[in-house]
């Protein structure tokens, strides 16, 4: 499948059915982190990390529901450096996973205040859809103070 994604065309018919049989595979894999990893290690043969954003941050908030504090970190810490600054939306939803790591592993109140902080600023180009949860986490946070 590799070999025939790397040697087709990026748009044609063959790449975009292996990419849709790709995210039909990614909603079926188990909720384990070696297997994550090694799929991710695999997928880094054909997108960088800035290119898969979502299944990153998917690999990040399974380490991190799993109690691996410093690999959620370290995940979402290098997927933000590699993230163009033009890419608002998606460095949000790092943000946000990030804080979210944070707020486990350490001083909820001052994280809360950080997701605040950063939906008071109002950035343009962040969809709707990842604003209304933040919001839904930040009330979720705030009833648990």
């Amino acid at each position: 499948e590799i070999i025939t994604y790397k040697t087709s065309e990026p748009s044609s018919p063959k790449r975009e059915s292996l990419e849709t049989l790709w995210k039909v595979r990614q909603r079926h894999i188990q909720k384990d982190i070696d297997i994550w990893q090694n799929i991710l290690t695999i997928r880094s043969l054909i997108k960088t990390k800035a290119e898969d954003v979502d299944l990153h941050i998917k690999y990040a908030n399974l380490c991190r529901k799993n109690g691996r504090f410093m690999q959620c970190k370290r995940v979402l810490e290098s997927l933000r450096k590699e993230l163009d600054s033009s890419r608002v939306n998606d460095i949000a939803k790092v943000d946000f996973a990030y804080l979210k790591c944070l707020y486990d592993h350490g001083n909820q109140k001052e994280i809360s205040e950080e997701l605040r902080a950063t939906l008071l600023n109002d950035q343009p180009g962040i969809d709707n859809r990842l604003k209304a949860r933040c919001y839904l986490k930040l009330g979720i946070w705030e009833k648990m103070q």
